[in-house]
């Protein structure tokens, strides 16, 4: 946080990856425990939360670029 100003968007940006971090951890480790019928981990239902924190990732990655 040093490096970046505090800003209500960078804030925001933060907390929605942190709490979409939590939630797909949340989905991994329950899905790690259980298994479908057929013995596979179903994960697909992280995916969409992987590529949302990705996204999240770049915008910061983008802000503090432009800050710099």
């Amino acid at each position: 946080k040093e490096y970046l100003d505090n800003s209500d968007y960078i804030e925001s940006i933060i907390s929605d990856l942190s709490n979409t971090a939590k939630i797909a951890l949340n989905l991994y480790l329950k899905e790690s425990m259980r298994k479908n019928k057929v013995g596979d981990y179903n994960f697909e239902r992280i995916f969409p939360l992987l590529k949302e924190c990705e996204a999240l990732e770049y915008k910061i990655c983008e802000y503090f670029l432009y800050h710099l």
